[in-house]
């Protein structure tokens, strides 16, 4: 491949990866379930949105000078990579040392957001469940009339892709909810290691650390129990893709 083409693809690359950055939706798809999308963690604000763009555009604007077409992905790939950097720990971590002047209060912030994380994740998993049941009930009535002649294909084919879509977010969503939590990690560990404010209470900061420690082993579980929700859809998703195969 050309070097023109190669810049050409990597500036193709970077604006998709800027354009992503922007867009604080998960996916903005309207056939997904509503449902699944009432309690959106609220992760990009304009700062957030803006540190993102700066991780991409440092790592992007590097394949712009990649002449070797087998490490171009690998480049772009790595731009991505820095949209999350950019977004995650040095953003929580600038937010709280710039709303709290002393440890143990940024420690507080810390642990309010994890809780308003895992409230987020949970009420994802509470919709998965519910959607596993429900839409098992609709397309186990779907194929029974087709059998008996009293539906089309078509309902069924329109009913699949409306659980891919739901797939396709609840995976979606599930990165995105693993790289928050990542976040909060890698915040509570710069605090504690001094990239925080000073603390007014050694001994009163190592008891909110501990108590941080605790909310990010609830939220391993809730994320454990999404990802479990989420493999259990995507297999009645491929069951009834089966079946649909199987009716044509």
């Amino acid at each position: 491949m050309s070097v023109s083409k190669l810049i050409a693809t990597s500036v193709l690359s970077l604006s998709a990866l800027l354009c992503a950055c922007h867009n604080p939706s998960v996916q903005d798809d309207q056939s997904v379930n509503p449902n699944l999308k009432k309690d959106e963690p609220e992760f990009f604000s304009k700062s957030g949105a803006q540190s993102c763009v700066g991780g991409a555009l440092v790592t992007g604007l590097a394949c712009l000078f990649v002449t070797d077409g087998d490490k171009l992905p690998a480049c772009v790939a790595a731009a991505a990579a820095g949209c999350a950097v950019g977004i995650t720990v040095n953003y929580y971590l600038d937010k709280v040392r710039a709303d709290y002047s002393n440890l143990e209060d940024q420690l507080d912030a810390t642990k309010e957001q994890i809780q308003k994380s895992i409230a987020s994740t949970s009420s994802l998993k509470k919709s998965t469940e519910d959607l596993i049941r429900d839409d098992s009930v609709e397309a186990d009535r779907i194929v029974k009339n087709i059998k008996d002649g009293k539906a089309k294909k078509s309902e069924l084919d329109d009913k699949i892709k409306e659980m891919e879509s739901n797939l396709a977010y609840m995976q979606k969503r599930l990165a995105q909810d693993k790289e928050i939590y990542n976040a909060h990690k890698g915040t509570q560990s710069a605090l504690m290691e001094g990239k925080g404010a000073k603390p007014n209470s050694i001994s009163l900061a190592k008891k909110k650390n501990s108590e941080i420690t605790k909310e990010l082993a609830n939220a391993d579980n809730e994320l454990l129990e999404l990802e479990n929700a989420v493999i259990e859809y995507s297999q009645k998703t491929a069951s009834y893709k089966k079946i649909q195969e199987a009716l044509s």
